[in-house]
């Protein structure tokens, strides 16, 4: 697969680093920023083009006619949408992702106008700030969770969270199925002073205070899970630091959830403030307060030491990250992170800063997934654990494929890669069957296959391990 990425900024350098773990993509980059290409070069194998991402003759230069996805990730939004018109309209290119930070382009009517008729030449729209946001929304919903990703059209989820002291978890074994069924979850990985261990591969293990668990379950029952587990105090009072795109959006979407919660946004631009006032419609349960986010005085006279949840959004991440202390010296519940420096990622965890989030790290996540074949229908990067979580798809038949009719102990798979769950759809319900449930369990045609890889170069390998022989591409 060739894929040429257009902009070598921070999503077009996280989008770089998560394709160049596959060693069967061929990457080429284009930005008009020399320094830029030279950075991105030296830290991954790619090849370089200087030149605008819509010079037909830069586009052709870096290859182009043959390239099988193009990932238009430059700060422009007009950049982007030409691009991908440009390779539509000219060089037929498979697959066209643009990203947009132009929230208005997105609003339904829009989108379905312009992107789901190839009118634009965009396959795949994609808004950073859009992402975060449903990323926080989740962990909002799932109170107590530090990682929630979707699988098997949303109906699964796989949840990270950590067991605290009075956590109904600790103490029980994670062969024992009665517990975990009325949990409504299944513990798939654990990590224990930074050692992993894998039930499936381990047998039975005593879960333990401050374990962090990976748990697999149906989104309507892992909410009851993540609950039980839980024995910090809820997400009633929330505060967001930061009245931007994703703090005012943020803001709407947690409004709207039930229960209620209490939300304030602290914006310390006063026309801005004034502008998302008028916009969220506030009331007795959304306010947005002026102010410095980075001024403890101003945090204490605003009662933020009384927040549950503190989210630092704002597009700073200096301010993000003393905000995020100040919060955490304050006694504020737990914190999310928004980081666009990835190098600030772990020291902030070292600090006990629960979620810090990077937009480029979402986004390069929701591109490996689009990019993909047919035979991966989602990929997730669980960072906090450096792991990745992958959905297949199973192809073929009995005689063209090479995992139809074995069981999952059958599998030559990569070291440090396991199957954690086989989902199948029966008489219009899907069941889950975890290692738990596998024995006898083969696997079959149109089956939904979750794994956990250690590694990321492990992706090609599985993928053409459950790819039917007769499967094209494209």
């Amino acid at each position: 697969m060739k894929a040429l990425v257009l902009g070598a900024g921070e999503v077009g350098q996280t989008v770089v680093e998560a394709l160049s773990a596959d060693t069967s993509i061929d990457i080429s980059v284009v930005d008009v920023d020399q320094a830029a290409l030279k950075r991105t070069q030296d830290l991954y194998p790619c090849t370089t083009e200087l030149g605008s991402a819509t010079s037909l003759r830069t586009l052709e230069n870096a290859g182009i006619r043959d390239s099988d996805v193009l990932i238009a990730v430059t700060k422009g939004d007009e950049f982007n949408l030409l691009a991908c018109n440009l390779a539509y309209q000219l060089f037929d290119t498979p697959q066209r992702i643009a990203r947009i930070r132009d929230v208005s382009l997105l609003r339904s009517d829009v989108r379905d106008t312009l992107f789901n008729n190839d009118r634009i030449g965009v396959n795949y729209p994609v808004c950073p700030e859009h992402i975060v946001v449903e990323q926080l929304r989740r962990l909002v919903l799932f109170e107590g969770a530090l990682d929630v990703a979707e699988f098997v059209d949303e109906r699964l989820l796989c949840v990270l969270l950590v067991v605290e002291p009075g956590s109904k978890f600790a103490g029980v074994p994670t062969t024992n199925w009665s517990a975990w069924r009325e949990f409504g979850c299944q513990v798939v990985s654990i990590q224990r002073d930074s050692r992993f261990i894998h039930p499936i591969d381990d047998g039975s293990v005593e879960v333990k205070v401050n374990d962090t668990l990976l748990l697999l379950g149906f989104a309507k029952e892992i909410e009851h899970a993540v609950e039980t587990s839980r024995s910090r105090r809820s997400y009633r009072h929330i505060a967001i630091a930061g009245g931007g795109t994703i703090g005012t959006q943020l803001a709407a979407s947690v409004h709207e959830l039930t229960p209620h919660r209490h939300v304030k946004v602290l914006e310390g631009d006063l026309e801005r403030s004034q502008v998302i006032s008028k916009e969220l419609n506030t009331d007795s349960r959304l306010t947005v307060l002026q102010g410095d986010a980075t001024d403890k005085n101003f945090l204490e006279r605003n009662d933020i030491n009384d927040s549950d949840l503190l989210c630092a959004v704002t597009n700073d991440d200096l301010v993000n990250v003393i905000c995020s202390q100040l919060s955490k010296q304050l006694n504020v519940g737990t914190v999310f992170t928004l980081l666009k420096n990835l190098h600030y990622i772990e020291p902030l965890q070292e600090m006990g800063i629960e979620m810090p989030i990077s937009p480029q790290e979402s986004t390069a996540s929701f591109i490996h997934s689009v990019i993909r074949e047919r035979t991966l229908a989602k990929f997730h990067r669980v960072r906090r654990l450096g792991v990745d979580v992958v959905e297949l798809i199973v192809q073929g038949d009995s005689s063209s494929s090479n995992v139809v009719g074995k069981s999952p102990d059958q599998l030559s798979l990569p070291q440090g890669t396991y199957i954690i769950a086989v989902v199948r759809e029966q008489a219009g319900e899907w069941k889950l069957h975890t290692h738990l449930q596998m024995d006898g369990t083969t696997i079959q045609t149109n089956d939904r296959v979750l794994l956990i890889l250690e590694r990321s170069d492990a992706v090609k390998t599985v993928e053409q391990l459950f790819r039917a022989k007769a499967f094209s591409l494209f």
